[in-house]
């Protein structure tokens, strides 16, 4: 990968680019773009087609070998497996008369082919509520055309 790089500056600084074009070349190879969008680019900077047939070809190079890294580095995450749950209302205390205080109690079950592991959690009402809300935000952001993309050009 860092042969494709050295070799995208180098054919830049023959052809006489300036660093701000040569270093978007090299942005844009790390971008994982389709390669007709790459070859659109080369174009639209005036580059002759014979170099435009070396970058098509270092360009290759380097999309299949990122997405031979992302896949050995791919590792299986844990899934969730169970939940049990309980709702803990305290109705006063010595110092607190007629104030409730909920809180809620989760036994999370997660696991990642045959291990199992269980997670016990007790949280205030709040900071329940504040984590469905990021939960939603984080389902909403996976839903995203930029999420479908990156997904799209990793598999």
């Amino acid at each position: 990968m860092i042969d494709a790089i050295v070799f995208i500056i180098v054919e830049a600084a023959k052809c006489k680019m300036s660093e701000q074009v040569s270093w978007r070349l090299v942005q844009q190879a790390l971008l994982i773009i389709v390669l007709q969008d790459f070859l659109h680019h080369l174009s639209d900077m005036g580059i002759d087609e014979s170099l435009q047939d070396d970058f098509s070809k270092v360009y290759s190079d380097i999309v299949d070998y990122s997405r031979e890294m992302s896949f050995q580095l791919e590792h299986e995450l844990p899934s969730f497996k169970s939940i049990d749950w309980r709702l803990d209302v305290q109705l006063g205390s010595r110092c607190l008369r007629g104030q409730c205080s909920p809180s809620l109690m989760m036994k999370v079950g997660v696991g990642s082919g045959k291990q199992m592991r269980e997670h016990l959690l007790q949280a205030e009402i709040s900071d329940v509520e504040k984590i469905c809300n990021d939960l939603q935000a984080a389902l909403q952001e996976a839903k995203s055309n930029h999420a479908r993309k990156v997904t799209r050009l990793l598999k």
